[in-house]
């Protein structure tokens, strides 16, 4: 359950974070 829900919390980390860096401008970088 712990793994599940660490690997949820990084996929929703990792839309936000290229979600973010789309609206800054660097959709081609995830980080």
């Amino acid at each position: 359950i712990c793994f599940l829900l660490f690997a949820i919390l990084y996929v929703v980390s990792y839309f936000i974070i290229t979600r973010y860096k789309r609206k800054s401008g660097s959709p081609s970088v995830p980080y």
